[in-house]
């Protein structure tokens, strides 16, 4: 398992010199995820898509803003990393609404980092994989 220290390492070696690549690449590609999200508050608890990678994680991120539940969500509201390498094995009673509209998704697994200055948290960046599973670094 990869810690979060581990991603912003892996990122900086995909950008040695610091020249802001698309960090949406960068993630997919150091983590051998399948797409990428980077949403920015827009509130308490609320968080508005800036970029996404791909249709199936826009599509996750819309869905869990429409329903205002899930691991980006708490990612946001608490400012700490969720990782759910398995969105089938969730407790149903965690994000009772996602959970429902899981098996609809081409996301399997997805994993949310805060983005934070100091003790602010400014966003969330999320990866998705359309497998289960934990987080690896790449597919080389």
């Amino acid at each position: 398992m990869i810690s979060d220290a581990g991603l912003l390492s892996l990122l900086q070696e995909r950008d040695p010199a610091g020249r802001g690549a698309d960090i949406a690449a960068a993630g997919v590609a150091a983590l051998g995820g399948d797409g990428v999200t980077v949403s920015l508050t827009s509130g308490p608890d609320r968080g508005e898509t800036l970029r996404a990678s791909d249709g199936a994680s826009r599509g996750f991120e819309d869905l869990q803003a429409t329903l205002g539940e899930g691991p980006g969500v708490d990612c946001l509201a608490v400012g700490a990393t969720v990782r759910v390498p398995d969105l089938a094995r969730v407790r149903r009673d965690r994000w009772p609404a996602l959970i429902r509209e899981v098996p609809d998704q081409a996301a399997r697994a997805v994993f949310c980092f805060p983005l934070r200055i100091g003790a602010i948290v400014l966003g969330v960046l999320s990866l998705v994989r359309r497998a289960p599973g934990q987080l690896t670094q790449g597919r080389r």
